[in-house]
């Protein structure tokens, strides 16, 4: 290999490693994992997992002013299924917890979760919460960021009309739960921007009314 060609080689690597410095990273958001998406998708309820007291230095920190919390877990749990293996850091509620709790060490992260979405034709006509061996219940989830296909009326259409409440968050799964305007409105009144809903579960005779 000649002087010239030997120059053209030096200056074509270097140009191919600059334009590859100045290109920005993909955001792991982004590029790896879809389960965490900026906005959660038609019928996804975002689910959040908080820790404190995590270790100050990561191989893989967060982003400033976030680096003493690691950019991913993988040992959180989640109410809707299926929950991903992996959860990636959310910093506007990392921002939003530290603000709640000072004076503020929460790592949180955050994932999206599919919904099991129902018509209130869906919801059985149940008994009346005063019968014998029945008793009140109530789950509320995040508002879905995208909507519903099947919207509850507004202001509210942007929760499900009704739908399936996780097992792992209530005593008696319904077949579907209905939307409830009132308990909605005072959970948002209280600052949680949440959809609820209520109905009545069968109790066996040995357990006590809530």
């Amino acid at each position: 290999m000649d002087s010239r060609a030997g120059s053209w080689l030096v200056l074509l690597l270097a140009a191919v490693g600059c334009r590859a410095s100045d290109v920005p990273a993909e955001s792991p958001r982004e590029a790896v994992w879809t389960s965490s998406p900026a906005v959660c998708p038609l019928d996804h309820a975002r689910e959040y997992h908080c820790e404190e007291l995590l270790p100050r230095s990561h191989a893989l920190p967060a982003a400033p002013p976030f680096e003493a919390c690691p950019s991913s877990v993988d040992g959180h749990q989640g109410l809707f299924s299926p929950v991903p293996p992996i959860a990636l850091f959310d910093s506007d509620y990392t921002a939003h917890t530290r603000r709640r709790m000072p004076p503020g060490h929460s790592c949180c992260y955050s994932w999206c979760a599919p919904v099991v979405v129902k018509s209130r034709q869906d919801v059985p006509a149940g008994a009346r919460c005063d019968a014998d061996h029945s008793m009140p219940e109530e789950f509320c989830v995040d508002t879905l960021e995208a909507g519903t296909s099947r919207p509850a009326p507004r202001p509210f259409d942007r929760c499900p009309e009704a739908l399936v409440p996780p097992s792992a968050a209530v005593y008696s799964v319904p077949p579907a739960a209905p939307f409830d305007a009132q308990l909605t409105a005072t959970r948002r009144q209280a600052g949680f921007d949440a959809c609820c809903y209520a109905w009545c579960s069968k109790a066996p005779p040995s357990a006590s009314k809530r």
